[in-house]
């Protein structure tokens, strides 16, 4: 064994050098092959585009802004938007369900400020709400359309 080394000096540096070139070029090809997952890639970019029109044209979406979205998978994406809402055809939604006249009513039976602030903090819930459903109603519509699509975080503005 001595005798070896004896004859080839260089031997066990070129060997570590070699062995050290084919890990750093593996690592090298790991990472150019996974870029993707470790950084995090947008989805296809007309798709994310069909989605936005889609969105604005519902009557209720006046825009989104600041999309995002983040393929985590062969079978898992994150979709993100802020939406700017149509307030008059929200409160119209919200107004469909209720019974206008009995709300009319009782408006009109308030006598204190505290009723009123009372009154106004009811129907502000219930706005609140139809707004959530609204916002639920479009994320599942993103969802039913782009199965792979499993997180959608509509915000709003």
């Amino acid at each position: 064994s001595s005798g070896i080394n004896a004859e080839w000096p260089l031997r066990p540096g070129l060997g570590s050098i070699g062995i050290g070139t084919l890990l750093g070029g593996m690592a090298i090809f790991i990472i150019v092959r996974n870029k993707d997952a470790l950084i995090g890639r947008s989805m296809n970019s007309m798709k994310q585009t069909t989605i936005v029109n889609m969105l604005e044209r519902e009557e209720t979406v006046l825009s989104v802004n600041d999309v995002k979205s983040m393929v985590e998978g062969p079978s898992y994406v994150r979709f993100k938007a802020e939406i700017f809402f149509n307030t008059e055809i929200i409160t119209k939604k919200y107004l469909d369900t209720l019974d206008t006249t009995s709300l009319l009513r009782e408006a009109q039976s308030l006598k204190t400020e505290t009723d009123m602030e009372n009154f106004m903090m009811e129907q502000n819930q219930r706005m609140v709400d139809t707004l959530a459903i609204e916002v639920d109603r479009l994320e599942y519509l993103i969802k039913r359309k782009y199965p792979e699509i499993r997180h959608v975080d509509l915000e709003l503005l």
